[in-house]
């Protein structure tokens, strides 16, 4: 992998991350109710479109590592 794409990957990465910590504030006990209702949110934004598959958004953007029957290259 170049190290153009491995920084490209890392900071799409690192953005995740940010995201995750604002849903999901550090020092934070999740409860299942909550587990919950963040999955249910999850699921209704991919049904809205708002989201996609990794496996989607893998071949779209980094189409040199997925193979044909769907198992990921090493990286």
């Amino acid at each position: 992998m170049s190290p153009k794409t491995e920084a490209k990957i890392l900071r799409k990465l690192e953005r995740i991350e940010k995201l995750l910590i604002k849903v999901i504030p550090q020092k934070t006990e999740l409860t299942e109710e909550d587990v919950l209702k963040i999955i249910e949110e999850g699921n209704r934004e991919y049904r809205e479109g708002k989201t996609e598959d990794l496996e989607v958004w893998l071949k779209r953007e980094y189409p040199q590592y997925v193979k044909k029957n769907r198992a990921f290259h090493k990286v």
